[in-house]
């Protein structure tokens, strides 16, 4: 089986994934008026689908910005067939164990993240094998932002012993992801309060508020950048980016299968004038194998008319993706629903 997840996340691996253009916000726009003309659900099965609720970020967070708006679009859609859409925050490691035991339909995970739920392996190696989940959508990547303040003394991860880091919640993908990165230098947890430092597991939205009071010396998060949280914190008290050197990089990928390094260019934030080099991953939408085949379809097909008003909400995080970039990643078995749209648009 494991074999088999390693061969679907190579189009994850492949290649240095860079951001296509730059901007200094988020870039973020109110979801135009839902488009659902060419969506028949006349004659659909839906299984006596009532409820259709997808799990997507944190609040602030892209994810969860576009997941409203795509759940407003599918609701629109789906309304003739007596279905209320909702969209909830969560994050990636807890989005795959909710949808995976039935408390959301739909969810945001980064590709990675559904490799380890599908195999019991990383975050989930005391979990059960979550292999009812099946992949709809790639979406757009994102990268794992370290920052600190202008003026830190901090000019290389190995400088954070004995500093104040966030972690994240152990939930979420950045969590996994901090600590293969700081294991790389040597550094954990331990080594960071051994040295009189202090290790804080707190939502980066929340964190971001303790970087602006000088109250946290490095902040994490692994989001699509353009992200508003970080663009608040370069305008004040303004930003530097710590990169990951690159003879670590190597280490660091072998420990996470699904993610390939990356850069966030120069500019893309307030301040930050030089390209940055991190690692990232590619987010993804899945549900469970037994979800209706015609609501998966049909969710995909209300997307796909209204992509470019999706776009729109970001268009520095979703650059030039299409739909032709929908399978790109995928680390868990196309759900049958979606197979049929992509065989219909001519991708699979």
């Amino acid at each position: 089986m494991k074999r088999r997840l390693a061969s679907l996340i190579a189009l994850a691996m492949v290649g240095t994934i860079a951001l296509t253009s730059c901007s200094s916000g988020s870039g973020s726009t109110t979801p135009a008026p839902a488009n659902t003309d060419s969506v028949q659900t006349e004659g659909k099965d839906y299984g006596g689908l009532k409820y259709l609720r997808m799990c997507s970020g944190t609040q602030g967070a892209t994810w969860t910005t576009v997941g409203s708006a795509m759940m407003e679009y599918v609701g629109s859609a789906m309304k003739d067939m007596g279905v209320s859409a909702s969209n909830g925050p969560g994050g990636s490691v807890a989005n795959c164990r909710a949808v995976a035991n039935g408390e959301y339909e739909l969810g945001w995970a980064f590709t990675s993240t559904v490799y380890d739920a599908y195999g019991a392996t990383g975050a989930f190696s005391e979990d059960e094998p979550m292999e009812n989940l099946t992949h709809i959508m790639s979406i757009f990547p994102s990268q794992q932002h370290f920052v600190v303040p202008a003026d830190s003394s901090i000019q290389s991860l190995a400088d954070i012993n004995g500093k104040v880091v966030n972690f994240t919640p152990v939930t979420e993908t950045s969590y996994t992801v901090n600590n293969k990165v700081f294991e790389a230098y040597g550094i954990n947890q331990d080594t960071i309060e051994s040295a009189g430092g202090t290790v804080t597991l707190t939502r980066f939205n929340e964190a971001s508020e303790l970087l602006k009071n000088g109250e946290l010396d490095l902040w994490t998060a692994c989001i699509a950048a353009p992200g508003s949280a970080v663009s608040d914190m370069a305008f004040a008290p303004g930003i530097r980016f710590v990169n990951i050197d690159e003879d670590k990089i190597p280490q660091i990928l072998e420990q996470l299968p699904g993610f390939t390094e990356m850069t966030i260019p120069a500019g893309t934030y307030e301040g930050v004038d030089e390209d940055v080099r991190t690692v990232g991953t590619v987010g993804s939408i899945f549900c469970t194998a037994d979800l209706p085949e015609d609501v998966v379809y049909d969710f995909l097909k209300t997307i796909y008319e209204n992509w470019d008003a999706l776009k729109a909400i970001n268009p520095t995080a979703f650059g030039d993706l299409d739909v032709n970039d929908w399978l790109n990643g995928a680390t868990a078995p196309i759900h049958p629903g979606a197979e049929k749209f992509y065989k219909e648009m001519g991708v699979m």
